[in-house]
Formats: structure tokens, sequence, C-alpha cells
């Protein structure tokens, strides 16, 4: 078809006139996005940008002030993005690479030199002065090289009147240690922008590292003052005289917050462990907002971890009444399933969660709790099930795969356990948690050249870890290769020289080669290490003890406590040299001594229970832990009490002392274990077995590693008539504490009903030779016994 001369005409007018439009709305969008960037509105500034990009998405000055925008709301990665867009479209922009070069140059040693290498393809720098000036000197101070940076800087005109050249200064001359000068730029810094905050932090550092405190404070002050007393400045205030020590000055500041702000005061106290204050301050902010539901989860945990579990409940019973979203009815529902898992009562807990995940199918934090909720159920299917849901929505969670692991590793699925936490640490190399997770899934499997391999590839990123280097040097000492424990040892010693670890370590494998004197030796200088010196002790008394050096065991515990008399550890350890001695009334006053100033402390206790025992008094004994026990029930004194209750044969009343504790204490793994090994040795009804079998799974859910509660569970499947499972039980724990004297009279009991006399007798014999609790001793010299007298017959 042939078009006609003003066909043609008009439809050019058409393309003219639309170019020309959508040219003209362009620019109204960039101009309005300008004027609202120089009123500070830079997020309104931000959207007129973006249109403009709509209709132009290659216009360079659009994308230029876009990135500066981005820039002003410190979000560099999105402004560097529009920036390098920029100098794509444009590879000749000088404007383009200055504003790359500016924010590379706040960056790294090589972020610096990359900010260098783009200023120096400017093709006009002296356009760009003295912003050109001021990011090249700011590149050579990251490069630290600040006399380059002041070099630069000095020769620039009207510098004492350019608040960036005094800021470059300020920090240049604190890198030399040129403090007169470093103030004066900083001053200088101050009068010419009095509201920003860097100069004033500066100041007060400077004042802390000259410990005048006078000076920090006045610092701070004005700070605030500057920026008209703002709730947010205040706060700044507070937390930097915290992070300086001042926790006098720093507590007083926290304590004029504004209402907005005492959460933050909350916080502080319990960072300091002032619990009370921070329960009085979270309900300070209740009273005003009751429906603020993170603090009333707050609370509800405060109060949970201070066993107040009845407040606790009350608070979100009493939340739940208000009128409550959706979402945060869930969270209390939440928060109220996590108390009942801590009171012990997991059916209730197993029950809210799962009404929770009925309304909400998605709520990974329910399904994560009904994982693990489970799994301390021991209904190992289903917690399986939950867990791998929970790691394949929340791939960053270590816990949810470690949980996973041990729920494929107790349902016999060894190698899709191995491969769970193989591919969660590809994901997360660098995580200690889940490297010593694989290295104890290895040695639980008797492969130690496996364990040895994670550790040395976790050495490859972490050359100085020292948990890396204990396991490594503990496995390979285990296996007699004392050569290469050695090296990890003195290695370790060698980074890490203030820390007590290596020589500790060092001292035990001496210990291991038979040379007491060198251990000796290496646990003295752990004892002048920080935090070295209870470790140390203990080690160190075992072996005085070993050779009956009593006097200079005592000796040296008389010294320490001289420089530290309200010290529990050291009046325990007194105590129980004298005990072994046999010096009777000396012992009891430094046990009792212990026990008053550490109460939640259980080895004094039991310490003190043998003590009795040994001497006859059971019957004191008892006396004087009911009557301990009805003054200040704690966990220690009711666990004492109950095995004494066991040891006179009134075993029911210790029954009923675990029970209550429960109740009081909640889900805690020692009264779990307790109790169950309790119906398992004085029941025989099924029900009563397997809710022993059940609190055992509980106890070792949480401490899945823990001998004694290893041999529990294996004890409680012994009598239920599961001998195949009892003994892959305390087969794992006897692996674990080879020389216990229970677990091995357990195995020998275990092995003998499985039709092994002759190996039965031998763990016997093994047992009789460690300490045993006088009924249980009892019990294995009568096994001895009778076992003998049938292996006579036969022969």
């Amino acid at each position: 078809m042939k078009l006609t001369k003003s066909f043609t005409i008009c439809v050019s007018l058409v393309v003219f006139v639309g170019c020309s439009s959508r040219t003209e709305r362009v620019n109204k969008y960039l101009v309005k996005g300008d004027h609202l960037a120089a009123e500070g509105d830079t997020a309104r500034a931000i959207l007129e940008y973006k249109s403009a990009l709509q209709l132009d998405p290659k216009n360079i000055r659009v994308r230029l002030s876009l990135g500066k925008c981005y820039g002003t709301q410190a979000r560099y990665s999105e402004s560097y993005r529009q920036f390098m867009i920029a100098l794509e479209l444009n590879p000749e922009s000088d404007e383009a690479r200055l504003e790359i070069a500016a924010l590379l140059a706040r960056g790294n040693k090589t972020q610096a030199q990359r900010a260098l290498d783009e200023l120096a393809q400017l093709k006009a720098p002296k356009d760009y002065e003295p912003r050109y000036s001021i990011i090249q000197a700011e590149s050579y101070l990251n490069l630290g090289q600040p006399k380059d940076a002041i070099t630069i800087l000095s020769p620039l005109g009207d510098g004492d009147k350019d608040k960036d050249i005094q800021r470059l200064l300020a920090f240049c001359f604190r890198q030399l240690r040129d403090f007169e000068k470093m103030k004066n730029a900083a001053r200088t810094w101050q009068a010419l922008a009095p509201s920003e905050i860097p100069p004033y932090i500066l100041m007060a550092r400077y004042f802390y590292q000259a410990k005048d405190k006078e000076g920090v404070l006045k610092e701070l002050d004005a700070m605030v003052k500057s920026n008209g007393n703002q709730g947010q400045l205040t706060l700044l205030r507070a937390r930097i005289l915290e992070d300086f020590g001042m926790i006098k000055e720093a507590k007083a500041a926290f304590e004029v917050l504004p209402p907005e702000l005492l959460r933050e005061r909350a916080h502080f106290f319990l960072r300091h462990g002032e619990e009370e204050k921070a329960e009085e301050t979270f309900r300070q902010v209740l009273s005003d907002q009751p429906e603020n539901i993170d603090i009333v989860i707050e609370l509800s945990q405060l109060l949970r971890s201070r066993q107040r579990l009845n407040s606790a409940r009350d608070l979100l019973d009493k939340t739940m009444a208000l009128s409550l979203s959706d979402s945060d009815k869930e969270r209390i529902f939440q928060e109220k399933a996590i108390l009942y898992a801590f009171q012990g009562k997991l059916r209730d807990a197993h029950d809210m969660c799962t009404k929770i995940l009925k309304g909400n199918q998605s709520n990974v934090d329910a399904r994560f709790l009904l994982g693990k909720i489970l799994f301390r159920l021991g209904e190992l299917e289903q917690a399986e099930l939950n867990l791998n849901q929970v790691a394949v929505a929340r791939p960053e969670l270590s816990e949810a795969h470690v949980l996973l692991a041990r729920c494929q590793l107790a349902n016999k699925k060894n190698s899709l356990a191995e491969e769970t936490l193989q591919k969660v640490l590809r994901l997360h190399p660098s995580d200690p948690m889940l490297r010593m997770e694989l290295v104890d899934f290895y040695m639980h499997l008797k492969n130690s050249p496996r364990a040895l391999k994670v550790l040395e590839d976790g050495l490859t990123l972490k050359p100085d870890d020292v948990g890396f280097l204990v396991k490594r040097g503990a496995i390979r000492r285990a296996e007699k290769n004392y050569p290469e424990a050695e090296k990890d040892f003195q290695y370790l010693i060698q980074v890490h020289p203030s820390s007590f670890t290596g020589y500790i370590e060092m001292g035990r494998l001496r210990y291991m080669q038979a040379r007491p004197d060198e251990a000796i030796t290496w646990f003295k200088q752990a004892m002048t290490k920080k935090d070295g010196l209870e470790q140390a002790l203990e080690a160190l008394l075992g072996i005085y003890h070993e050779r009956k050096e009593f006097d200079t065991a005592a000796t040296l515990l008389k010294s320490l406590l001289k420089d530290a008399p309200d010290t529990p550890s050291l009046h325990y350890y007194l105590g129980m040299t004298y005990m072994v001695q046999e010096l009777w009334e000396k012992g009891e006053k430094e046990l009792l001594a212990a026990s008053t100033l550490a109460p939640q402390w259980s080895s004094p206790y039991i310490a003190l229970a043998k003590m009795y025992i040994k001497q006859g008094k059971l019957n004191k004994a008892v006396d004087e832990f009911e009557q301990t026990y009805q003054r200040q029930p704690t966990l220690p004194v009711g666990l004492q009490l109950a095995a004494l209750y066991e040891s006179c044969g009134n075993w029911k009343d210790g029954i009923k002392v675990y029970q209550q504790m429960l109740e009081r204490n909640g889900d805690i793994p020692i009264l779990l274990n307790n109790l169950a090994f309790s119906y398992a040795e004085y029941y025989s009804e099924k029900e009563r077995l397997k809710e022993a079998a059940r609190m055992a799974a509980q106890s070792l859910s949480i401490k899945p590693g823990n001998p004694t509660y290893l041999d529990t569970a294996a004890w409680v499947a012994y009598k239920q008539g599961k001998l195949d499972t009892a003994w892959d039980y305390i087969q794992k724990a006897l692996d674990i504490s080879p020389n216990e004297g229970i677990c091995n009279l357990h195995a020998a009991i275990i092995l003998h009903e499985k039709g092994d006399a002759k190996e039965a007798l031998q763990y016997l014999e093994k047992a009789m030779k460690y300490q045993l609790d006088p009924l249980f001793r009892d019990k294995a010299v009568l096994l001895q016994k009778q076992w003998s007298n049938k292996q006579g017959r036969k022969s």
C-alpha cells in the first residue's frame, strides 16, 4: 500500500510529540526529586527518580541522583549499584567514577585501593576539588597511611571551614597518636557540624582512654544537648557509658531514659543481673501498654528463668483475656507451650503446638518446638518428620539440623544422619557447633579417622580455634598417639598463652603418660591463668590424694583461702581432703561452709551425706537434710535427700521428693533421670516402666552424651525385657566412661541375662574395682558369689 505524503508527516509529528512529552515527564520527575532531596525528604525523592527511570532507564542523570539518595539513607549497596549502572552507560562519566570511589574509600584496605584506582582514571580531577582530594585522603587513611592523607589535605584552601577535612584530620592524628592535634581537629569539626555524632564519640573515647570520666560525661552530654536532647541520643549516651565499663554512670543514664525507652532500661538491668528491677520495669511498661506482646513475652521468659512458673502462666492467661489480633494470640499460645515444656508438662505443650499449627501450618517456630517435644517424649519418627520440615524451611537454623540428625541416629538411620550433618555443615562451614556435632557422630560410630578429618577441615578455616585443637588433641591422646596430641596442646599454648586450657590438657597428657610430677607442673601453671584455678586445682588435688600427699594438698588450699576466704570450691576441696583422711569434724566444717556460700551447688551436699554415711550416721544425715530441705528446697538439697531416703530403704519417700521437685523446677534432666531409675529399680508394672522409659528418653534428648543417663536408659530397657536395646545403651555409656562402677555392674547383669555368663563375670569384677554405693556394692558381691559358684559347677 502506498503512503501519502500527508500521512507520513502526521506519523512523524505523533512520534516527535510523544518523545518530547516523555522527555518532559522525565525532567518533571527529576526536578521534583531534586527538590525533595534538597529538603531532606529522600524517601519521596527516590520514588520520583524511580518513576523517571521507568520512562527512561538509561538516563545517567537520574541514576546518579538516585544513587546519591540511597547513599544519604546509608543504603550503600543500592547506591553503588546505581553508580555502576551509570558508569556502564557512560564509561567516560567522571562523576559516576568519583561517586564509586567515594563509596569504596570508606571500606577495607582492598576497597580503599580500588578507590584510588578509580580516582586515577578521572579525566578532569580538578573539576571535582576539594572532594577529589578528600576521597583520596580517606582512601590513604583506610590503607593505614595517615601521613599521606595529611599531605593531601594540608594544601586544601579553607580546610578549617570544611567538616569533612577536619573529620579526616582528626582520625589521621588519632592514628598517629598526636592527640593534641586530634583534639583541635575534632573541636573544629564539632563547631562546623554541631549536630553530627562522631566527633563527640571520638572525644569521649579519648577521655575514656585517658581515664578522665568527667571528660567522657561532658562530651556525651554535649552530644545530646546539641541535638535537642532526643530520646534515641540519650539511649546512645547510656550505651556508650556501658560499653566503656562506667556501669554506675550507665545505670544512672538508663534510669532517666524517657518512657518510650523503658524496655531498653529493663534490658540493661537484665544484662547486669538485676532481675527484680528488670521485672519492675517490664511491669511499668505493661501498666500503660497491657497489649504490648513483646514485653509480655520478655517478662514471661524472665519469670520462667527465675522459676516463677505460676506467675508466668498467670501473666499469659491475663494477656489472653485482652482483645488481641490472631497473630498476637498465636505468639501467646506459643509462649505458653514453651512454659508447659519447661514445667515438664510435655503433653500439654504438645497439644498447644498442635493447636497453633492447626490454625497456621506455616508457623515454623511452633513446628520446631513440637519437634523438640516429640523428641523428648521419645516419639522419634514424628519428631523426625517435624524437624525435617523445619530444617527445609530454615536451613540457617543449625539446632534444627542437629536435632534432626540425632533423631535419625536414634532411629538407626546412620547414613541419613551423616548426610544431614554434612549437608548443613557445607552451608555453614564456620559453625563450630555443627562441626563438633559431626565429630561426635563419627566418634559415636568409633570412626576416629573421619572425626579427625572433620576437625582438620575446621582448623583449615580457623587454625587457632581452641575447641578444635582440644578435641583433636583429646582424640589423639585417647588413642595413645601422645606425640601428635602434644603438638596440638603445645600449639594451643603458643597461640593462646593466657588461656588455662592448653596447660590443663598438657597436664592430663603427662598424667596419662604416667609422668605425674610433670603433670603437677603443668597444672600449677594453669592455676595462674584467668579462670584456670578451679579446673587445674581439681586435677592437681586428684594427684595429691592419689599419692596420699594430704598435707601438701591442705597447705595449698589454706594458702589460697587466705586470699579468697569466700570461695566455695576451696572450702569444698579442703573438706574433701579432710574427709579422705577421716578427719570428720574438720571436713564437716569446710563442707558446710561451701554449701552455705553456694547453696545451689550439689557437690558439698553429696560429700556431706557420704561423710555421715561413712561414720554410720545415716539417720543424722537424713534429719539434717530434711531440715535443710524444709528451709531451702533447692535442687541439690532435694537430690541428696532423695538419695539418702533410698540408702535407708525408704525409696517411696525418695520418689516423692523427685516428683515434688519436678513439679517445682520443671523439666530438668537429672530429675527425670533419677526418677526414671527409681521407677525401674523398684517397680515392675508395665505402665510404670513405660513412664520410666519416657523420662529416660527425655533426659537423654537434652543431654545425649551423658553416661549416667545412658546407664539409666539401659537399666529401664533391661527391666522391660529389651535386652538388645539395653546392651546398646550400656555400651555407649561405657565408651564415654569405661571406669564407672555402676555402668560395669549393669553391663554385667545385662550380659548375663543375654546368656554370656563368662564375659558378664569379667564386667562384674571390673565393677568391683571401681567406686560403688554401698547398696550396689552389696548387690555386686552377692552376684559375684552366685555366678562364681555357677561357673565352678559348670567346670
